[in-house]
């Protein structure tokens, strides 16, 4: 989680942190376009990031296992994908 200077925190809803993204690896066909979305949301963060888990387990980047793990990581840290 980052806080900004003017109080603004931001969440990117993602199953792992992310500590320098990578445009290049960002998906090219979002709704804005392709690089790395954040939101002032927490909520909407999550709801990212309950989509971002089907798609991984869907995917078999990651197994039901490690979905548990990171739900446990989140509720500790009380954010989605900390930026650091």
């Amino acid at each position: 989680m980052l806080e900004l200077k003017d109080g603004f925190v931001l969440y990117h809803g993602s199953y792992c942190e992310v500590k320098e993204p990578d445009l290049a690896k960002c998906a090219k066909r979002k709704d804005f376009g392709q690089g790395f979305y954040l939101t002032t949301s927490k909520e909407q963060a999550e709801s990212f990031l309950r989509t971002s888990i089907a798609k991984a387990m869907a995917t078999g980047t990651i197994e039901e296992g490690q979905q548990a793990i990171r739900k446990q990581t989140i509720s500790a840290s009380g954010s989605c994908c900390p930026i650091n």
